[in-house]
């Protein structure tokens, strides 16, 4: 049932005890046999209203550089937005097309949200994707960087 139709239905019980000249549980007019039952529209709309925000967790940005300074090594680096100093980032690789991100690298962003390492490129022909991501939090989801570094051996 929606917050709407909950809320609906708690507000209409309480026109209609209103009506009919009963107090409604919960208000200062309620006799003493009355305490207890039934639920107020403060006791229903917080729940629901932090279940929504829960649901509606905003995600972060993840930017994503490789880079070759000489042959045969690579970095990649990036930017976490908003704040997310000194914290972890997951380095996933993926080997192939077809392949599944694995957990490749646990590294920590620096004072400004920012983070480099080394990866490494495959030791046969073909191609290994990196991408990185951040764990989820009670006010952010979890989130990937918005693209791959495609690191092809000839």
């Amino acid at each position: 049932m929606s917050l709407r139709h909950t809320t609906g239905r708690v507000v209409g019980g309480a026109v209609a005890v209103a009506l009919l000249g009963l107090a409604v549980p919960g208000q200062s007019s309620a006799s003493a046999s009355d305490e207890g039952r039934g639920a107020s529209i403060s006791e229903v709309a917080p729940v629901a209203a932090d279940e929504a925000v829960a649901a509606r967790r905003a995600t972060r940005t993840i930017t994503i550089v490789g880079k070759e300074p000489r042959p045969s090594q690579f970095f990649i680096s990036g930017k976490v937005r908003p704040e997310y100093d000194r914290k972890q980032v997951i380095v996933q690789r993926k080997v192939g097309k077809k392949g599944t991100y694995r957990t490749y690298k646990r590294i920590k962003t620096n004072g400004q949200s920012r983070y480099r390492t080394g990866v490494a490129e495959l030791n046969r022909r073909g191609k290994v994707y990196y991408r990185t991501k951040t764990v989820g939090t009670k006010k952010f989801k979890g989130s990937f960087s918005n693209g791959a570094i495609v690191i092809t051996t000839f």
